[in-house]
C-alpha cells in the first residue's frame, strides 16, 4: 500500500476521505475483484452495502468496517490501522494557501484608501474592545463553581440490546459448511444456540440479513422464530431452504432480532449456512 498524497497544502478533508477509498479499491482489486457481497460473506459482520460505500469515498468509514474490508481482501490490518488512525487525527480541513500581496511602496496606502499603518492600529483597537466585551459577558454568566459533566452511561450501538445478554453457537445440527444439496432442493436448516447470560429469550426472532432475496440465491423465509428459552439453556433453531435452480455456492446469515427488527447483539457474528448446489 502507497502513501501518495495530493499535491499542494490546500488539501481537504474529502480529498483524504477520497484518496483512502482508492486504495482500499486497489487493495480489492489486487485481491481478484471479489463481490461486495462474497466480502460481506466472508465478514459475517458488515453489510456489502457499506463495504460498498466505504470504496465510493463519500465518507470515511468507521475502523471496524475499514478492518472487515481489509480482512476480506487478504490485507495487512495492522497497516491499515495506522494509516485509517493517521487520517482520523488529521485536520478536518486544510486551508488553501493565500496569495501574497505585495507591499504598499513608502508613502502610498493600501487599497480603498487605508494606509498600512491605520489598518494596524483599527484592527489593534477593535481587538481590545472585543477582549474587553467578551471578558465582561464571561464574568457574568459564568456560575462560581462549574460541577464536572457526568458520565455518559448511555449504550453504544456495539452493545447488547439487553444489559447481561449473550448468545453462543453450539453445532450445525443440518447441513454442516460445504454440503452438497441439488438444484430445486427444499431441506431444512438447524442449528442449536444456547443462551448464555442472564436475560430471558421471549419473542425473538432468526431474521435474514441478505435482503431482498435475489434472483439465483437460496430462497428462506425472512425471519425464523425462536422460542422462549431460559439462560443456560439451549435451544434447535429450523429455517426451510429451497436451492436455486442453477449450480452455486449458496451462503445465506440470519442475526437474533425482536418483533421490530432491532438486532439484540449488533456486534456478535450471525449464524449462517453455506452449501454447494450441484445440478446432480
Amino acid at each position: 500500500m502507497s502513501d501518495e498524497v495530493v499535491p499542494g497544502a490546500g488539501r481537504t478533508r474529502q480529498a483524504e476521505i477520497a484518496q483512502f477509498a482508492a486504495e482500499l479499491r486497489r487493495l480489492r482489486a489486487a485481491a481478484g475483484d471479489p463481490s461486495f457481497r462474497k466480502m460481506a460473506e466472508v465478514s459475517g459482520y458488515v453489510s456489502r452495502t457499506t463495504l460498498h460505500e466505504a470504496a465510493q469515498g463519500v465518507r470515511m468509514p468507521s475502523w471496524d468496517t475499514t478492518r472487515e474490508f481489509v480482512r476480506a481482501c487478504g490485507g495487512d490490518e495492522a497497516e491499515w490501522k495506522a494509516r485509517w488512525q493517521r487520517l482520523q487525527d488529521g485536520p478536518e480541513d486544510l486551508p488553501a494557501p493565500r496569495e501574497e500581496q505585495p507591499s504598499p511602496e513608502p508613502g502610498r496606502t493600501a487599497r480603498r484608501g487605508w494606509s498600512t499603518r491605520g489598518v494596524a492600529l483599527l484592527t489593534s483597537g477593535v481587538a481590545v474592545v472585543c477582549s474587553i466585551v467578551t471578558a465582561a459577558v464571561v464574568a457574568a454568566v459564568r456560575p462560581a463553581e462549574t460541577p464536572p459533566a457526568a458520565p455518559r452511561t448511555t449504550p453504544t450501538d456495539q452493545e447488547p440490546l439487553v444489559p447481561g445478554d449473550l448468545s453462543r453457537f453450539v453445532v450445525d445440527v443440518t447441513y454442516p459448511d460445504g454440503a452438497t444439496v441439488r438444484t430445486g432442493q427444499t431441506f431444512t436448516k438447524v442449528w442449536e444456540i444456547e443462551n448464555a447470560g442472564t436475560a430471558v429469550w421471549h419473542d425473538r426472532y432468526l431474521q435474514r440479513r441478505e435482503l431482498p432475496i435475489e434472483p439465483g440465491d437460496c430462497v428462506t423465509p425472512e425471519r425464523t422464530p425462536i422460542g422462549d428459552v431460559l439462560p443456560n439453556e439451549r435451544v434447535k433453531v429450523m429455517v426451510q431452504v429451497t436451492a436455486p435452480a442453477t449450480p452455486t455456492q449458496c451462503t445465506v446469515s440470519f442475526k437474533m432480532v425482536d418483533r421490530s427488527g432491532r438486532s439484540f447483539f449488533p456486534a456478535s457474528r450471525p449464524v449462517y449456512f453455506s452449501v454447494n448446489v450441484t445440478g446432480s
